[in-house]
């Protein structure tokens, strides 16, 4: 193997992590609304501090989303010039 198809299967190993960091990101936003709806259902009075972790946990998941978004950008175009 040359350097140009080991650096290319890097990149590819690298893709695949960052998309399953992505999908890791995607769970987390969808799960961060479970806090919000379980405080609600059996804590009515505790509304605002289901609402506020699930604001948290959501944040952070668009966050890590958009991180990994551009980090799947940056190697997609490694691997064109190659």
């Amino acid at each position: 193997m040359d350097k140009k198809d080991i650096k290319k299967n890097i990149l590819d190993l690298e893709y695949k992590k960052y998309l399953q960091m992505l999908n890791i990101s995607l769970i987390l936003g969808t799960t961060g609304l479970i806090p919000f709806l379980i405080s609600f259902v059996w804590y009515k009075d505790r509304v605002i501090f289901g609402l506020s972790i699930t604001a948290a946990i959501m944040a952070l998941a668009y966050i890590w989303y958009k991180i990994t978004e551009e980090k799947l950008e940056e190697i997609s175009k490694k691997i064109e010039e190659l």
